[in-house]
C-alpha cells in the first residue's frame, strides 16, 4: 500500500496535471480535488468553432437527406445545436429533427442534445469511437449518416464506416488547436519530477503535450489514459501509458489513477 493512500483521500499528497480545454478542465478537477488530489490545470489544446461553416451550413439545407447524426463528443453536440439554432443558419425545425435519429458516443454527450430537446436513441456501452462503430454497425440505417466532429482526432470510426459500407458524411464544426506555451511554474514542477500524473483524454492531447514538453520530460510523470484509442495514439508515439480507464470517461479516468496509487 503507498504510504501516501488513505480510505478517505487515496490521491492525498498526489499532483495531477489536468490536460483538457480550459472550459473543460473544471469537471474533472472536482472530482480529484475531493480525494485529496493536487489539481495542475495545464491546457494542451484550446477548442474553438470551425473557421468556416459554408459545408455545415450547405448540408442544413438537404438535412432531410440524412437518417442519422452521430455526435462524437459534447464539444460536437454543443456546436451542431448552437449553430442549427443560430439565426444565420438554414432553418431546422422541431420536426426535422424527429425524422433523423441521434446517437452520442456517451452519457455525457446525450446530456447536452436532450438539453436542446433532442432524444438520444443509441448510446455505446463504452465511450469510445470502437464502441460508437460497433453499434452503428449492429443498427444499420436506410439512409446517409452525418458525422458532428472536430477538424482532428482519431479515424477509427470513419474507417470502420467506411469498411462496414455505410453511406456517411464528416463534418468538422469545431477546431482543436495545440496550446503553445507551458506555464513556467508547471514547467518546473515537471522538470523537478513533481507532477505524478499527467491525463491524456484525446490523441489531439497527446500530441499536443509531446510538442509541449518533449519525449524526455514527460518520461518524469504518469500518463492516464481515457480509451484503449487515446492509449494506442499515446503508443504511436512513443510515450509508455501507465494506467487506462476501464470506463471510457472522467470518472473511469480518476478511477483508473486511484487504483494505480493503491497497488
Amino acid at each position: 500500500m503507498n504510504p501516501k493512500v488513505s480510505s478517505e483521500k487515496p490521491l492525498s499528497g498526489c499532483a495531477v496535471m489536468v490536460t483538457r480545454a480550459g472550459h473543460q478542465s473544471g469537471g474533472l478537477a472536482d472530482l480529484l480535488a475531493p480525494l485529496g488530489a493536487e489539481v495542475i490545470l495545464q491546457p494542451a489544446i484550446e477548442i474553438v468553432e470551425t473557421s468556416s461553416w459554408s459545408r455545415f451550413d450547405a448540408a442544413m439545407k438537404r438535412f432531410g437527406r440524412f437518417s442519422r447524426v452521430v455526435l462524437v463528443s459534447t464539444n460536437a453536440a454543443r456546436f451542431f445545436f448552437a449553430r442549427i439554432h443560430d439565426p444565420a443558419t438554414p432553418e431546422i425545425t422541431a420536426s426535422d429533427l424527429i425524422q433523423v435519429e441521434f446517437v452520442a458516443i456517451g452519457p455525457a454527450t446525450a446530456t447536452v442534445a436532450q438539453e436542446y430537446g433532442v432524444t438520444v436513441k443509441l448510446i455505446p456501452v463504452r465511450s469510445d469511437s470502437a464502441s460508437l462503430a460497433d453499434l452503428i454497425e449492429a443498427n444499420p440505417t436506410h439512409g446517409k449518416t452525418m458525422v458532428i466532429r472536430a477538424d482532428r482526432g482519431s479515424a477509427v470510426l470513419a474507417d470502420r464506416l467506411k469498411q462496414a459500407g455505410c453511406s456517411f458524411e464528416q463534418f468538422p464544426i469545431y477546431e482543436s488547436r495545440d496550446v503553445t506555451e507551458v506555464a513556467p511554474e508547471v514547467q518546473q514542477l515537471m522538470q523537478n519530477n513533481m507532477i505524478d500524473w499527467t491525463t491524456v483524454t484525446s490523441s489531439a492531447i497527446g500530441n499536443s503535450l509531446l510538442n509541449l514538453f518533449g519525449a524526455e520530460l514527460l518520461k518524469k510523470t504518469r500518463l492516464v489514459s481515457i480509451s484503449p484509442t487515446t492509449s494506442a495514439a499515446l503508443e504511436a508515439l512513443g510515450l509508455k501509458v501507465d494506467a487506462e480507464a476501464t470506463d471510457y470517461n472522467m470518472d473511469g479516468l480518476v478511477a483508473a489513477i486511484v487504483a494505480s496509487q493503491s497497488s
